[in-house]
């Protein structure tokens, strides 16, 4: 790593830059405002020739950054190919490439700090100067007009001052964020997380006769599975996929990708209250269920909720596909006529 040197795009000083391994000729620099990028040496200089017009440059690579790519800048119509980064070119930052309309402006903001969120609730610092690129802005100046119209809105909450600031995304801007990925992708939101008890194979814990983990199973496959296909979702339970990080990240990103949670509480297992009450912080639709005879046992926090009753999983799955098409809506799978 060579000593700090100034940001090429916005001259922020003590940025550290390094040759990226087998392109020599070409740098890679972490900027705290700017994102982290790589741009070929012979283009430090050229880039100093769009001025003020950079900032447009630097917020389109800090929106890469928070999505975790990489950027190779480029400054004319060679696109060297460099394993990791995503090649954009200096005219398609300027133009296409940086929103236009300020509503979209505000939609891309917002989408920022989700992504510096770690978790519903959390405070994410955002400093007026030096996180211009952030919120697409300029200046200082309009720093601040972007976070206070995200605040107007009700997308963020935060009293928005000179210097460093720190906002909430609010279950409003949850909800604006998973419309916003939707469009993005094109593709509208199928999948139903299903929270619940896993069973095992203690005899305390027998359900009609057969081991709790058993009798769950079914449940799921013949009753929660069964009932959210028919209503034309995708029903998804945690150990449907393979771990390959932190168990409770890959639930919160599971379940931000879900037009619904089901939390059933047959069995009243933390994991369940926990995956319930972040779904209801992000503003989603949570049906609580729970197993006649288990309901005696519910946390006096969701008592006094409607839970669907279910007697058997066919029971289950019944309740459960007229309970999410009358509540939610026939989804994008429920065969049509």
């Amino acid at each position: 790593m060579e000593p700090p040197k100034p940001c090429p795009l916005c001259e922020r000083e003590n940025c550290q830059q390094s040759d990226v391994p087998r392109h020599h000729s070409i740098q890679r620099v972490e900027c705290p405002s700017c994102g982290i990028f790589a741009v070929h040496s012979v283009h430090h200089g050229i880039l100093a020739d769009y001025g003020e017009e950079r900032f447009k440059i630097s917020a389109v690579i800090r929106e890469r950054t928070c999505r975790g790519h990489e950027v190779l800048l480029v400054c004319g119509p060679e696109r060297p190919n460099v394993p990791g980064f995503e090649t954009i070119g200096v005219d398609e930052a300027l133009g296409a490439l940086y929103p236009g309309r300020f509503s979209v402006r505000l939609d891309r903001a917002l989408l920022n700090l989700a992504k510096l969120s770690k978790h519903v609730g959390h405070l994410v610092n955002v400093q007026l100067e030096a996180d211009r690129a952030l919120v697409f802005a300029q200046n200082e100046a309009e720093s601040h007009y972007v976070l206070q119209s995200l605040v107007d809105a009700g997308l963020i909450k935060g009293i928005i001052t000179r210097g460093s600031n720190g906002v909430i995304v609010t279950p409003h801007g949850w909800n604006r964020v998973a419309d916003l990925e939707e469009a993005r992708t094109g593709e509208p939101l199928v999948q139903g997380f299903v929270a619940m008890w896993f069973g095992n194979d203690n005899p305390e814990d027998c359900i009609d006769g057969v081991s709790s983990a058993q009798y769950l199973k079914t449940a799921f496959n013949n009753g929660f599975e069964s009932g959210i296909d028919r209503a034309g979702y995708r029903a998804f339970r945690s150990d449907m996929t393979e771990y390959t990080d932190d168990a409770v990240a890959v639930i919160i990103t599971e379940i931000r990708r879900s037009r619904f949670v089901v939390a059933d509480f047959t069995g009243h297992r933390n994991g369940v209250y926990y995956e319930a009450g972040f779904a209801l912080g992000l503003g989603l639709p949570v049906i609580f269920t729970c197993r006649s005879g288990h309901i005696r046992g519910a946390h006096f926090d969701t008592r006094n909720m409607n839970h669907l009753e279910w007697n058997d999983p066919a029971d289950l799955a019944s309740k459960l596909e007229r309970w999410i098409v009358a509540r939610i809506g026939d989804g994008p799978l429920r065969p049509q006529g």
